[in-house]
């Protein structure tokens, strides 16, 4: 493969995992195995204490932030450096996306002049937090439970999530007031899931009702919430079957990788096929980068695994014979996966890095 690389060329390795049970997570890569690279990193994760670091080659620091969000940079990276985005603070098993973008250049001096050092602008992030206050467990029969539940101060609404886990039954009603203006902020007949409502002052304390089906066998369950944000929309569904709510934060899979970065590492002989990512009936995968080094002489073909013709490229010799950016784009149709095919040339190893989603 050959190309000039006169010019200052995009970079973009974008990136995506999910937290521990400790809210920590860390991730790993090379920018650019032959450039020097000029490059700032975005990245985000849900949590209360959010704390970043971003360290490059060698393990020294480059800069650090705090909160869900991180924009941080620009930072020179000499080639084959690698970087290292941690986080620690962050909910547990939280997703975590982010992506090292910027410019690659044929030499040093060209990345200093584009590195034009500023500081960092102040980031201040609000958290919308939603604190359990107490919980109403009902014997069943028809029985009414009523108790004083404590909200915390600065609370903008309340809310209950009824439990569907087995044994436990929806109850006939269920009542949220204010003690003391004795307003009603939530009275429905029990729907399964949540429901939420504001709350006002000078009510500083939630009266909490359940009342459970009549007959025997039927207790509930009701766990009561406190807001720090006004709830804007409340959902009661009145008939048999539940209302189907699904919300997520999260980006379309076609917006932003949402695997962990996948390492190629195989030894290919002529005509043979490795699939970085298998296919998965009712699932498509979207590609944002592919990087691939081989040490001989070869024509490297990108296929979806059946057969369709994605990119190629040609190593005159040991080195890098393709480099793809796709920008989400889906590969092939619905169920096939991703490959990499040795079409001509010698055998060779193939090493490198596969960036993309699958859904």
């Amino acid at each position: 493969m050959s190309s000039s690389f006169l010019q200052p060329l995009p970079v973009s390795v974008p990136f995506s995992g999910t937290t521990d049970a400790t809210g920590a997570f860390s991730f790993t890569t090379f920018v650019r195995q032959s450039f020097w690279c000029t490059v700032k990193v975005s990245a985000e994760a849900q949590g209360g204490a959010v704390q970043w670091a971003v360290r490059g080659g060698g393990g020294l620091p480059l800069d650090y932030g705090s909160g869900p969000r991180l924009s941080v940079g620009p930072f020179v990276v000499a080639p084959s450096d690698h970087v290292t985005i941690s986080v620690v603070g962050a909910q547990p098993n939280t997703a975590v996306i982010g992506n090292i973008w910027g410019k690659q250049f044929p030499d040093a001096s060209g990345a200093a002049d584009a590195l034009n050092l500023s500081a960092n602008p102040l980031t201040v992030s609000t958290f919308e937090i939603v604190e359990r206050i107490g919980t109403i467990q009902t014997v069943g029969n028809g029985d009414t439970i009523t108790r004083t539940f404590t909200v915390p101060t600065g609370t903008l609404g309340v809310g209950y999530i009824i439990s569907g886990a087995a044994g436990f039954t929806t109850p006939a009603s269920i009542t949220v007031a204010g003690d003391v203006t004795t307003d009603d902020y939530i009275f429905t007949p029990g729907s399964p899931g949540a429901v939420t409502a504001r709350f006002f002052p000078p009510d500083v304390n939630a009266v909490c009702s359940v009342t459970s089906q009549a007959g025997p066998g039927a207790p509930a369950r009701v766990t009561f919430l406190a807001l720090s944000y006004n709830p804007t929309v409340n959902v009661t569904a009145q008939t048999a079957a539940p209302l189907a709510v699904k919300a997520t934060g999260l980006p379309a899979p076609w917006q932003a990788a949402g695997l962990s970065p996948v390492r190629v590492s195989a030894n290919l002989a002529v005509g043979a096929t490795v699939d970085p990512i298998a296919g998965v009936a009712g699932q498509t995968v979207y590609l944002f980068y592919c990087e691939l080094w081989v040490d001989n002489l070869t024509v490297i073909d990108l296929e979806d695994t059946s057969g369709n013709f994605i990119g190629g490229g040609r190593s005159p010799a040991a080195g890098l014979v393709m480099q793809v950016h796709g920008y989400g784009a889906p590969v092939g149709a619905s169920g096939v996966g991703l490959r990499i095919l040795n079409r001509v040339g010698n055998p060779v190893n193939v090493e490198g890095t596969v960036v993309a989603s699958q859904a």
